[in-house]
C-alpha cells in the first residue's frame, strides 16, 4: 500500500472509533453514533483511496450489521430494490452493445452524417455522444470506443498533437460521451444512485421525466460548452476531413452482424418502453431484466462473457452505497441534521436561484479537496434531501445539482474518468497546456444551466 493509503486507513479508523464511542447529542441514540463512526471511517477511506471503493462499501454494510447498527436485512436491502435491478439490466445491455461492436458502428454513422469541416466533425462527435449515451450507463466505456476514433479524425485532419485544434476535438469527445451522462437516466449508474437518495414517493422518476427535468440544463451546459469550445479552439487555417476516412472505417466493420442486429432491436424496444413507462405501467426494472433475458437467450453474450464483461464490482458498489441514505434515516441522523441546518439552509432554498448557485460553488470547492465523485454527491444529497422536502422543493433539484457539479476537471486529479480519457487519447492533448479553458467553459455553462432551470422547475411545480 502507498503511504497515503496507510495514513488514510489509520486516520479513518481512529476518527471512526472516536465518533462511535462519543456520547450522543440530544436527539440521537448510541446506535446512531456507532453507525456514524463506521460511515465516517469509510468516507475517509474513500477520500484517501485506501482500497477499491466497492470493497470499502461492502465493509460498511457488513460492519453495520455486525455492530447491530442495522439488521442484516436493512444493511443489504438495496440489492432487492427496483433501482438496483434496473441498473443490472442497464449495465448488461451496455456490455452487450460494446461487445457486439454496435457502439462503434453507431458512432461512425452519426459522424458520417456531418460535414468534413472542423465545425462539422466537432458537432458530429458531440452529437454522436448524445445519441449513444442513453444506450450505455458508463461514460468511460463510451469514451474507450470514441476516443481512439476521434484521435484518428484529428490526425486525418492534419491537426498537430497538443494544438488547440486537437484539444477542441478531444473536448467534443468528453462533452458528448461523458458530460451527457447527466442528460439521460440510463447514461450512467450514478443517475440510479441519485434516485436512491430520494425517499419513496419522490424516487419513482421515469426515464422521460428525468430527460424533461434535465432539459434546460442539458441545452445550456452541453450546447454552451460546445459553442465556447469551437470559438476558442478552432484552428486559424481552414482544414477539412476527407469523408472517405469514416466511410472506410464503416466498411471495415463489414455488414451488420447477428449480435448487432439483435442488440439494436432489444435496445430500441427497451428505450421505447422506458420512455413510455407512465403510459403502459411496466416497471423500467422489469424491462431491463427482460432485456437481459433476451440478450442471454439469443446468445449475444454467452455465460463466460456474462461473467467477464459485466461490471459486477460497480453493481456491488452501487448496491452498498444505496444503503447510506437509508441508514442515516434509520438512525435518525437526517432528522437531527435537518433540525440543526434547516434554519441556515431554508432561507437559501426559499431563494432557489441563490440556492443552486451556492450549492454548485460549494461543490466545486469541495471537489478540490475530495477526488471521489460519489463521496461528494452522497454527502450533499443525503444532507439536503430531507431539508429540501420540508421547504417544499422536490429533492431531484439538490441531487441533480450535486450530480452535475461534481463533474469538473479544472485540476486533473479531481476527475478519474477525465484522467482515463487522457490516457485513452495519449499525446493528443496536454491538460495543463490546453484543457483548463475547456474545464472553465463547462463549469460556467453548467452553473448558468442551473440558473436557467430554476424557472422551468418552478413552472413544473417542483419549487
Amino acid at each position: 500500500m502507498k503511504k497515503k493509503q496507510i495514513i488514510g486507513g489509520i486516520v479513518g479508523l481512529i476518527v471512526g472509533i472516536i465518533i462511535a464511542v462519543l456520547q450522543p447529542p440530544a436527539g440521537l441514540e448510541p446506535v446512531a453514533m456507532r453507525g456514524m463512526g463506521i460511515l465516517i471511517c469509510v468516507l475517509v477511506w474513500m477520500i484517501m483511496e485506501v482500497m477499491p471503493e466497492y470493497i470499502i462499501l461492502l465493509l460498511f454494510c457488513s460492519l453495520t450489521a455486525i455492530t447491530k447498527s442495522l439488521t442484516f436485512e436493512e444493511a443489504f436491502a438495496s440489492f432487492s430494490t427496483a433501482n438496483w435491478w434496473l441498473l443490472v439490466g442497464a449495465i448488461v445491455i451496455g456490455a452487450a452493445v460494446a461487445h457486439s461492436g454496435l457502439l462503434k458502428r453507431l458512432a461512425l454513422y452519426v459522424m458520417k452524417a456531418f460535414p468534413g469541416t472542423y465545425l462539422g466533425q466537432l458537432l458530429g462527435i458531440t452529437i454522436s455522444g448524445v445519441f449513444i449515451s442513453p444506450l450505455i450507463p458508463s461514460g468511460t466505456a463510451r469514451i474507450a470506443v470514441a476516443g481512439p476514433i476521434a484521435k484518428e479524425i484529428s490526425e486525418e485532419m492534419g491537426l498537430e498533437s497538443q494544438s488547440k485544434g486537437a484539444t477542441g476535438i478531444f473536448a467534443a469527445v468528453y462533452t458528448g460521451f461523458m458530460c451527457t451522462s447527466h442528460v439521460f437516466l440510463s447514461a450512467s449508474f450514478m443517475g440510479y444512485l441519485m434516485l436512491n437518495y430520494m425517499p419513496e414517493g419522490y424516487n419513482d422518476v421515469s426515464w422521460m421525466e428525468w430527460l424533461i427535468w434535465a432539459l434546460p440544463w442539458s441545452i445550456v451546459a452541453i450546447g454552451g460548452t460546445t459553442i465556447l469550445t469551437y470559438l476558442f479552439y478552432k484552428p486559424k487555417e481552414k482544414i477539412s476531413l476527407d469523408k472517405s476516412f469514416i466511410i472506410k472505417r464503416i466498411t471495415d466493420l463489414g455488414s451488420w452482424k447477428r449480435g448487432e442486429k439483435i442488440t439494436m432491436a432489444i435496445l430500441t424496444v427497451s428505450l421505447l418502453l422506458w420512455m413510455t413507462e407512465r403510459q403502459h405501467g411496466i416497471s423500467a426494472a422489469l424491462v431491463s431484466i427482460l432485456a437481459v433475458c433476451g440478450i442471454m437467450i439469443t446468445r449475444v453474450m454467452n455465460a463466460s462473457e456474462f461473467r467477464s464483461k459485466v461490471a459486477w464490482d460497480i453493481l456491488v458498489y452501487i448496491g452498498c452505497i444505496y444503503q447510506i441514505g437509508g441508514a442515516l434515516s434509520t438512525w435518525g441522523v437526517t432528522t437531527w441534521l435537518g433540525g440543526i441546518l434547516g434554519p441556515i439552509i431554508v432561507p437559501f432554498i426559499d431563494r432557489p436561484v441563490l440556492f443552486v448557485i451556492a450549492l454548485a460553488l460549494i461543490i466545486y470547492l469541495a471537489r478540490t479537496i475530495i477526488a471521489s465523485w460519489i463521496a461528494v454527491m452522497t454527502i450533499f444529497s443525503v444532507l439536503l434531501v430531507p431539508i429540501s422536502i420540508e421547504a417544499g422543493m422536490h429533492p431531484f433539484i439538490p441531487c441533480f445539482v450535486a450530480y452535475c457539479a461534481v463533474n469538473i476537471w479544472l485540476l486533473k486529479f479531481q476527475n478519474v474518468p477525465y484522467i482515463s480519457v487522457l490516457g485513452i487519447v495519449g499525446d493528443m492533448v496536454d491538460h495543463n497546456k490546453n484543457c483548463i479553458p475547456y474545464a472553465l467553459f463547462f463549469m460556467l455553462m453548467s452553473l448558468i444551466g442551473f440558473i436557467v432551470s430554476v424557472p422551468f422547475w418552478g413552472m413544473l411545480g417542483m419549487l
